[in-house]
């Protein structure tokens, strides 16, 4: 409800709401609460594939942030899933997105564990 309010509030920085969104949602789940930042990360992919595309990195990034948290939730083959569609999304942005790229490669590896 309160996600709704904030993106009825700001019509003229709707381009901005995907990232500041994700950001929120990983802030979330860094800070160990991964229920919260579910809805908010699943909204900001939202967000970013309707503002930026399939194939942006920014998409690339909710998707690995949404992955993050559903293999903390537990939730191994969605978690999966998404982890790995973000690593191949951002395989043409690796010298552009290095540290980004590391985090996909990272979070692939551990799903191997």
């Amino acid at each position: 409800a309160s996600i709704a309010r904030l993106e009825r509030g700001l019509p003229a920085t709707r381009l901005r709401l995907a990232p500041a969104m994700v950001g929120f949602g990983r802030a979330l789940l860094d800070a160990g609460r991964a229920a919260e930042a579910r809805p908010v990360l699943e909204r900001g992919l939202e967000l970013s594939l309707q503002q930026f595309g399939e194939t942006d990195w920014r998409t690339a990034e909710a998707r690995l942030a949404l992955g993050m948290c559903r293999q903390a939730l537990g939730d191994a083959m969605p978690a999966a899933e998404l982890i790995r569609a973000s690593r191949r999304a951002l395989q043409p942005y690796r010298t552009a997105q290095p540290g980004l790229t590391r985090q996909a490669d990272s979070a692939a590896a551990a799903l191997a564990r």
